[in-house]
C-alpha cells in the first residue's frame, strides 16, 4: 500500500508543478532614468504576484517570470518606486522601457549654533 502510495505521488506531484506554471512567460525590458535617459543597472524589480525578483545587468536589461495581471515594482534608492500592471499587450509585444524618476527633497533652513556646555 505504502509503495503504491509513493509511487503516485512520484508521478502526479512533478504533473501538478507543470501545470502551476502555466501562462508564466519571460518577459524581457529594460529600465531607463527618465531625466537622463540611459540605461540603469541595479535597479530592483519584483513580480509581486509571485514575489520574485531580479536586478538590472549594466545595460538596463532584465528578464522575470509574469502572468497577465501580474503586477511589477520597480525600486532603486533615489528614485520614485514604480508599480506597473503586466498587460497581454506588455507580454505579447515584450521588450517594454520602464522610466523611473529621481526624488527631489526640499531641504528647510539649517542652522548650526556652537555648543553651549
Amino acid at each position: 500500500m505504502r509503495k503504491l502510495l509513493s509511487i503516485t505521488l512520484f508521478f502526479f506531484v512533478p504533473l501538478s508543478l507543470v501545470f502551476a506554471q502555466e501562462g508564466t512567460t519571460l518577459l524581457k525590458g529594460k529600465v531607463k532614468n527618465d531625466s537622463t535617459d540611459e540605461f540603469m543597472s541595479s535597479v530592483h524589480v519584483l513580480n509581486l504576484s509571485s514575489v520574485e525578483g531580479v536586478i538590472t545587468n549594466t545595460n538596463g536589461e532584465f528578464e522575470i517570470a509574469v502572468q497577465a495581471q501580474d503586477t511589477l515594482y520597480f525600486s532603486y534608492l533615489g528614485f520614485k518606486p514604480l508599480k506597473v500592471p503586466v498587460s497581454n499587450d506588455m507580454i505579447k509585444f515584450g521588450a517594454p522601457i520602464f522610466r523611473l524618476t529621481q526624488l527631489s527633497f526640499a531641504l528647510e533652513e539649517v542652522i548650526l549654533r556652537p555648543y553651549q556646555l
